[in-house]
C-alpha cells in the first residue's frame, strides 16, 4: 500500500532497476485503479533525503567500520568525510554527528559525514 492505497506492482517496471522496494521507500506509481486497487504501470523509487543524526556512540566496531548510535547502526568507509577527527576516535561515549543515507535494506545508516564533537 501507498499512503493508504491498495497497490499491485506485480506487473510494472520498477526504475533505477537496481532499486529496492522496502517498506518506507518513497516512490511515485503510475497506473489504473481497477475495482480499488492501483494496478500499477511503472514504480519510480525516489532517492532517500539524507539522514541527520546526533548523539553519543552506544558501541563501536573499528574491524566492521560501524558504530550504535541512538539505537541504529552507522557504517563508515574510505569515502566518509571526517571533521573534528578521525575514524580512529570513533569510541564508546564519544558524541557525533553523521550525516548518511540508509542502505538499500534500511538497516544501515551509510555514512556520508561525521563529525567528531569534543
Amino acid at each position: 500500500a501507498v499512503d493508504g492505497v491498495s497497490v499491485d506492482a506485480s506487473g510494472a517496471s520498477l526504475s533505477p532497476g537496481s532499486a529496492l522496494l522496502v517498506l518506507g521507500a518513497r516512490v511515485v506509481v503510475h497506473g489504473r485503479s481497477v475495482q480499488g486497487v492501483l494496478k500499477a504501470a511503472t514504480v519510480r523509487v525516489e532517492p532517500d533525503e539524507p539522514v541527520e543524526l546526533e548523539g553519543t556512540i552506544a558501541m563501536a566496531d573499528a574491524l566492521r567500520q560501524t558504530f550504535l548510535l541512538k539505537g541504529m547502526t552507522v557504517a563508515w568507509s574510505a569515502s566518509t568525510v571526517f571533521e573534528g577527527g578521525t575514524a580512529r576516535q570513533l569510541r564508546l561515549r564519544r558524541r557525533v554527528a553523521v550525516i548518511g543515507r540508509w542502505n538499500a535494506d534500511r538497516s544501515v545508516l551509510e555514512a556520508q559525514h561525521i563529525h567528531l564533537e569534543l
